[in-house]
């Protein structure tokens, strides 16, 4: 069991991670081809200072996202811990040795209209040149080991042991599961018994429509006549009723 004291890959303690970010599928839309190797830091700017979290010896440097580059640090506990991605031209070269802390390359944009920045870091068990796929649905390979329990060590308590696959204090990670592909589903056709009538409609009456009545409301003037020949008429009533007695 090989025991390292770390430090937070990030200078000034800058950035976060998701603990369950290994293993899920990549790409992370569409059909899955791979399993995710490494946890992303994200919380960070273009331009942030990445550090070695434990000291070693810079084995390499490969390709990675478009533009960027990835360094590969051989440590002194016989792991392998690639920084991704950075920015060509800052890191240090091959052979090089970082102590615990020291610098090692600056945060570059992935590509894309959203210039994403974040630190890809994986882990990986004895020294090696270059990071392995994990296809997607395959046993995970023995020398590629989770991150988890390495950054908390990292962020927590400085001290890390073990091979990395060990549960991380807050809970092991949860791998997806493959897709389940179903087969079509093919409905027998629904027979018609023979011999049916076949189906006839009534014929379609005249359609109805209401009349249209227009109403319109009696002017001030008129109503006010109305009752005046009402009034008249009315006395005339009168007086004549009592000329009669």
């Amino acid at each position: 069991m090989n025991c390292a004291v770390l430090t937070w890959p990030m200078q000034n303690g800058a950035g976060h991670f998701r603990p369950r970010g290994f293993g899920e599928q990549r790409p992370a839309k569409g059909i899955p081809e791979r399993h995710h190797t490494a946890i992303d830091i994200g919380g960070l700017r273009y331009g942030d200072v990445v550090v070695a979290t434990e000291p070693g010896v810079v084995g390499s440097t490969q390709g990675w996202a478009t533009g960027t580059k990835a360094l590969l640090l051989h440590t002194d506990t016989d792991r392998t811990i690639l920084y991704g991605s950075l920015q060509p031209g800052s890191m240090p070269a091959k052979g090089t040795r970082l102590a615990r802390g020291e610098r090692l390359g600056l945060l570059a944009h992935y590509p894309g209209p959203k210039k994403k920045v974040m630190l890809h870091l994986e882990v990986m068990e004895g020294h090696r040149s270059r990071n392995t796929s994990w296809t997607w649905g395959a046993p995970q390979p023995t020398h590629i080991t989770n991150p988890a329990g390495y950054l908390a060590a990292a962020r927590l308590t400085d001290v890390f042991c073990g091979t990395g696959n060990e549960p991380p204090p807050f809970g092991p990670p949860v791998l997806p599961s493959p897709p389940v592909v179903l087969p079509p589903v093919v409905l027998p056709p629904v027979p018609i018994p023979a011999g049916l009538p076949p189906l006839e409609l009534p014929p379609a009456g005249p359609l109805w429509i209401p009349p249209v009545v227009e109403y319109t409301a009696p002017r001030e003037d008129t109503v006010l006549g109305v009752l005046v020949v009402a009034a008249l008429i009315a006395g005339l009533t009168y007086t004549m009723a009592r000329s009669t007695r």
